[in-house]
């Protein structure tokens, strides 16, 4: 989007927003959807929240099993058999939930709360949570981030047109 230069208004010839704000109100934006809950409930699809439940139920059995192997009610063979089919059963649920991740793009998210993964960095410097997987947390959430143009004074007094970023531009259209 571009305004035509006119001669003597070095204001003209061009519209732009300062990235970083934007950026920033936006990450925290999301952020505070994610701490709602909305990743998780976009995550959630009724096929993820019955493999979700039988993991869990797996896990249980694996817990009773290593139980019973060590109070000697069942034999090492017994357990280790057990084991094996509740560990490979547990690995074909975990596979369908990252499918179902991957096909929205989220595979790979850091455990934990995103919000203390979103800036931090690994020792060496390099991102917890590099920009391709904040991006695809984004655009699962985001539909459109639009910039309403500025005011007769930039939305503030005094001041010209556009001279200070204002935050109350950036409206946030959300995906339902």
């Amino acid at each position: 989007m571009l305004c035509h230069a006119i001669a003597n208004y070095y204001e003209r010839g061009h519209v732009r927003v300062v990235t970083q704000p934007v950026e920033d109100i936006v990450s925290e934006a999301v952020l505070r959807a994610v701490d709602g809950g909305a990743l998780r409930d976009l995550m959630k699809s009724p096929e993820d929240t019955a493999a979700m439940a039988e993991l869990a139920a797996v896990e249980d059995k694996l817990k009773m099993l290593t139980r019973d192997w060590m109070t000697d009610a069942i034999s090492r063979s017994e357990y280790e058999e057990g084991r094996d089919i509740a560990n490979a059963r547990k690995r074909e649920l975990e596979r369908t939930l990252e499918r179902s991740r991957r096909s929205l793009g989220l595979a790979g998210l850091p455990d934990g709360p995103l919000r203390a993964a979103w800036n931090a960095t690994n020792p060496d410097g390099t991102p917890v949570m590099p920009l391709y997987k904040r991006r695809a947390v984004v655009n699962a959430l985001v539909e459109a981030v639009i910039i309403a143009p500025a005011g007769r004074n930039g939305g503030r007094r005094g001041g010209r047109r556009g001279s200070e970023f204002d935050p109350s531009r950036v409206a946030i259209r959300w995906r339902s």
